[in-house]
């Protein structure tokens, strides 16, 4: 029964978007764990993708997948459903398996140069930052790598410009706060966003987030300045992150999450204006709680790649992922080797 459902559900969508526009993508890799400090087969420090990897060990992933479905109602209304796959959705039995990523129905021209998203839309707390980064396939942004957020949320969405040229615009969010899972609670996640794009070449990005927690008095506020260069020979950018949580051990004692990221790339060669090989490099440092010395690790991330194109939206790019981590206690050496992944990335879209 539970097949024929799912069966009759996937016919009824691929019938709803038959005229729908269909885009995505996907990226990958095969990777090689070089180095790094496991105890008992598993690193216990850090959350990212490689910490509880095993030395010495290799595989071929596709860490994500992309269906989008695109349809224009009116000049007024369009919607888009977004279907997305990743290592870590699978079946019971291990096969990979696909789920609803994104589903919004958007409204412009109610308010001028503005549009209103309804439904399980797009956040603003990364969205300017991935775009301008613009090398997810090789690593989430630093708010999105260290769980600070959702980049979709169940909710509406005002997103527009103050004026006719784009150059200063706003994000202004409802939402549960959960992603994409149900609520939980009666309390709502409220985000904003302001940038500027005013002087040429440059993009600059005031962020903020509250999301109350009356039930375990364990409400977060979210802070993020981002500023980056944009030109055809180089694109450089740095974001500013704090988050500030209450009562997040009990007790009445507090967090504070800080981290800092950089990342710039560079086109290495051309061929009529179009950028066929790119060099990219990031670093980021982020200290899961400012001022105590008993909790976490500092912890220091680079990646350094480069960008092969043979033809346009196709990308081969081998890299090196890097995660070092030290001791916050004055006087007290590190106690976890630096972990270390080869990775050759593939990376294509398609429409």
């Amino acid at each position: 029964m539970k097949k024929i459902f799912l069966t009759v559900l996937i016919l009824f969508c691929i019938s709803s978007f038959i005229k729908a526009q269909v885009s995505g993508y996907v990226f990958g890799d095969y990777f090689y764990k070089v180095a790094g400090d496991t105890i008992n087969g598993k690193n216990t420090l850090g959350s990212t993708q490689y910490n509880k990897v095993l030395k010495d060990y290799q595989a071929f992933e596709i860490r994500r997948i992309y269906i989008t479905f695109d349809h224009k109602i009116s000049d007024d209304f369009s919607v888009r459903a977004q279907l997305e796959g990743n290592n870590t959705s699978t079946l019971p039995n291990n096969k990979f398996s696909v789920w609803l990523k994104s589903a919004y129905l958007s409204w412009k021209n109610l308010i001028p140069n503005a549009s209103i998203n309804v439904g399980l839309t797009p956040t603003p707390t990364w969205d300017i930052e991935e775009t301008i980064w613009n090398f997810r396939c090789l690593e989430k942004t630093f708010l999105d790598m260290r769980s600070f957020g959702n980049g979709v949320d169940l909710g509406i969405a005002l997103n527009g410009s103050f004026d006719d040229k784009n150059k200063f615009g706003y994000n202004f969010m409802i939402g549960n706060g959960t992603g994409q899972t149900s609520e939980n609670n009666k309390f709502k996640k409220y985000y904003l966003s302001l940038y500027s794009k005013h002087i040429d070449n440059f993009t600059i990005q005031g962020y903020g987030d509250y999301e109350p927690n009356g039930l375990n008095d364990n409400n977060k506020i979210t802070a993020k300045g981002f500023a980056a260069y944009q030109s055809k020979d180089l694109t450089i950018g740095v974001s500013v992150n704090h988050q500030f949580i209450q009562n997040a051990f009990g007790g009445g004692v507090n967090r504070r999450v800080f981290g800092l990221s950089t990342f710039a790339w560079v086109p290495l060669y051309k061929v009529k204006d179009k950028s066929l090989i790119n060099a990219v490099a990031r670093f980021d440092m982020y200290d899961p709680d400012l001022g105590n010395t008993t909790y976490g690790y500092k912890e220091n991330f680079i990646l350094i790649g480069l960008d092969l194109m043979p033809v346009e939206n196709v990308h081969f790019i081998p890299n090196v992922w890097i995660q070092s981590y030290s001791n916050k206690e004055s006087g007290v050496t590190n106690s976890a080797n630096t972990d270390i992944t080869a990775r050759l990335t593939f990376y294509y879209r398609y429409k």
